[in-house]
């Protein structure tokens, strides 16, 4: 089922108690650590080294309210800055051609610090400013915008978590290494769906009730 921006800005907007519309999706960043690419798949291999110590994928997302993942750009150097990863994909280039469009409807993302403001994408105010402001307003700005921010880091929690294979550095092709975040994003979403309007306990119960093992009949086929 398709959900219109309007339909998450709205459910966004929830979470603010409507002081913070419009909001159709919150963007972040993740370092997902595999090992050193290999220079046939890539001609600089040591751009992959990231910021944090390792080789990694930049994986850049943007999620719903329900944590659900709309958008994935798994396939950026660990090495790239957040600001340009974004901008590196297919959705980057329509947002900023559709840009005046969307701040007509009132549309926008919200994201961290590492982008830059534009007018389809809301980042906090930093310290200067907030120091400087005797009416508080921008750092209740901030508090809503966070509320809404929050969503991806704790999709992101929750995907890393979920899914041990994340837990130490991906041994495979660079390609494929893609592809394993793509299809974990993908279960997650199909998780947090079938989770709707079931208690979550209720829910992992279900899905392993009837989960077994038979060793004997597995070694014989």
């Amino acid at each position: 089922m398709e959900i219109s921006a309007n339909q998450l800005a709205n459910a966004f907007g929830e979470k603010t108690g409507g002081v913070l519309h419009g909001c159709s999706g919150a963007l972040d960043g993740i370092a997902v650590k595999m090992q050193c690419p290999h220079k046939r798949d890539v001609p600089d291999p040591g751009n992959s080294h990231c910021r944090k110590g390792c080789h990694a994928l930049n994986v850049q997302a943007i999620c719903d309210k329900n944590k659900r993942f709309l958008l994935v750009n798994q396939m950026n150097k660990g090495s790239t800055h957040d600001s340009l990863a974004f901008l590196n994909c297919k959705l980057g280039d329509l947002l900023c051609e559709k840009c005046e469009k969307l701040f007509e409807e009132g549309l926008h993302l919200v994201g961290d610090s590492a982008c830059p403001l534009t007018g389809f994408l809301l980042v906090p105010f930093e310290l200067p400013d907030l120091q400087n402001d005797a009416t508080h307003s921008l750092d209740a700005f901030n508090h809503c915008h966070s509320s809404n921010r929050i969503c991806v880091e704790c999709a992101f929690g929750e995907f890393i978590m979920k899914w041990g294979t994340f837990w130490h550095s991906l041994r495979f092709d660079l390609c494929t290494c893609g592809l394993i975040v793509r299809a974990a994003m993908l279960l997650n979403n199909f998780v947090i769906d079938e989770r709707h309007g079931e208690c979550h306990d209720d829910f992992d119960r279900n899905c392993f009730q009837n989960f077994s093992i038979d060793n004997t009949q597995a070694s014989q086929q």
